[in-house]
């Protein structure tokens, strides 16, 4: 069994591989039910984009759950991204790390 904390701030789980069905990422408590959500690789390079539901994990934590694919639902490399979710005005950024075995 794969065991991960829910209650995080940060990305999880990390590092992501497809062995999990979706990293979950945190959005603002305040968000509304739909975010915007980028990822791009370390060269800047927008690798994902798409406005994204919002879930409530343990009824308090809001996150999105992203299966860690590319707009064209490609698997991605190995290696470091930066994820961006955008709700309102408020815009909070993560470095993530996907390893593929």
């Amino acid at each position: 069994d794969k065991v991960y904390n829910t209650n995080a701030d940060f990305p999880f789980p990390s590092p992501f591989n497809y062995g999990y069905a979706f990293m979950k990422i945190p959005v603002d408590q305040s968000a509304p039910d739909n975010v915007q959500m980028n990822v791009y690789s370390i060269g800047m390079s927008l690798v994902y984009s798409s406005n994204m539901s919002v879930s409530i994990l343990n009824d308090v934590k809001k996150v999105v759950m992203w299966n860690g694919k590319n707009n064209n639902q490609q698997k991605l490399a190995s290696g470091i991204y930066i994820v961006a979710v955008k709700s309102g005005s408020n815009v909070n950024k993560y470095k993530i790390v996907i390893f593929n075995e």
